[in-house]
């Protein structure tokens, strides 16, 4: 069963915060830096943490939670400056790239993000306020 779904931005250097509630949940030290190994993404594009696990190729940082993900990671997946939905499933980290969507609509095509925010509108919403806007 899914827990909360929790979103996070993805920085330019690669780092994304993994919420507090989660890494407690998970057994995650706070004092120590955790090596972990990040799955190659499903077919539906979910990707998942395990902590024990021989081979590692990310680490959390310990005082504030930093998930790194290695630039290669980030490339071939498409993770630079995106936002990642995280929830805990069966006791691991499930991780999945956030597709816009607009906010009245919640359409996921042809949207319009509203300045520096990750905040979308769809091209037709835009329009129905402009037309209303002009009628009066």
């Amino acid at each position: 069963m899914k827990n909360t779904i929790i979103q996070r931005h993805v920085d330019e250097l690669g780092r994304v915060v993994v919420p507090i509630d989660f890494r407690q949940k998970l057994g995650i030290h706070m004092d120590i830096d955790t090596e972990v190994y990040l799955s190659v993404p499903s077919e539906d594009g979910i990707f998942t943490m395990a902590i024990d696990y021989p081979q590692c190729n990310a680490i959390i940082q310990a005082n504030l939670g930093f998930l790194i993900l290695p630039q290669t990671y980030r490339f071939e997946n498409d993770l630079n400056n995106c936002m990642i939905d995280f929830w805990i499933e069966d006791g691991k980290l499930c991780m999945k790239k956030t597709v816009p969507q607009c906010l009245v609509t919640g359409e996921t095509e042809n949207l319009v993000r509203y300045k520096d925010s990750d905040k979308y509108l769809s091209e037709s919403v835009i329009i129905e306020l402009y037309e209303s806007l002009n009628k009066k």
